[in-house]
């Protein structure tokens, strides 16, 4: 087995309002005192890391949410198939899916 590791400084962004610049709008309030500090310096690491390697690039992240494991709804993939969310039974084409219909 080979593995990868790679070292990442946080690159200043400690703080949830130096993510600003990196996102298309401000992580409300209300999440940015819900964050752990641990969590506040995974997702500066994980900014960090997107900013070196999309240098140039205009896009922008959408801000984080907190999804509580009530709020999350878990699809075995036979049931997800059998409901033809992502795609038909029939010709396995996105057009006719429940994602299609409700875009």
């Amino acid at each position: 087995d080979r593995h990868l590791i790679t070292y990442s400084s946080n690159g200043g962004l400690t703080d949830i309002g130096d993510w600003t610049p990196l996102l298309e709008s401000q992580v409300p309030e209300s999440a940015r005192k819900s964050f752990t500090s641990e969590e506040v310096l995974a997702g500066g690491l994980v900014l960090n890391y997107v900013k070196g390697r999309l240098q140039g690039m205009t896009m922008r992240l959408l801000p984080p949410l907190r999804h509580e494991s009530m709020q999350i709804m878990n699809i075995d993939k036979n049931s997800l198939r059998a409901l033809e969310i992502k795609q038909t039974i029939r010709d396995g084409s996105f057009r006719g899916s429940l994602l299609h219909a409700i875009r």
